[in-house]
């Protein structure tokens, strides 16, 4: 059971979440289960690049066919990327990445020094 406008995979994940709680409550555990925080296992440094291209790093465009041409094919509109063109995305994609981890992990640090604190 999903309530409002949801999907048969957001209706199997809430049937698996009732699940453990039905599941704890016939064993007399406690029903709250605390978050997990998953974590990456390995750290991957941040690429080298000067603050201009830093500036620069915006997301790359595929080339699209033009419009005369879509009128009478089923060919992809979207064309892929060039291998110069991957490399940059790619780049630009990790960073973002390695700032989100990172920040997760000084929140999962402050939780834990939290938790000792109450202690």
């Amino acid at each position: 059971l999903v309530t409002g406008p949801n999907t048969v995979v957001d209706a199997i994940a809430a049937g698996k979440k009732a699940a453990e709680v039905i599941d704890r409550y016939l064993r007399g555990e406690e029903l709250a289960k605390p978050p997990e925080i998953k974590l990456p296992k390995v750290f991957v440094e941040p690429a080298v690049i000067s603050d201009e291209e830093q500036e620069e790093a915006k997301r790359t465009e595929p080339a699209a066919l033009p419009a005369k041409s879509r009128k009478k094919s089923f060919e992809e509109v979207e064309l892929s990327l060039s291998a110069e063109q991957a490399h940059c995305e790619a780049r630009r994609c990790l960073r973002c990445d390695l700032e989100f981890t990172q920040r997760k992990e000084n929140e999962q640090t402050n939780c834990i020094a939290a938790q000792e604190k109450s202690a």
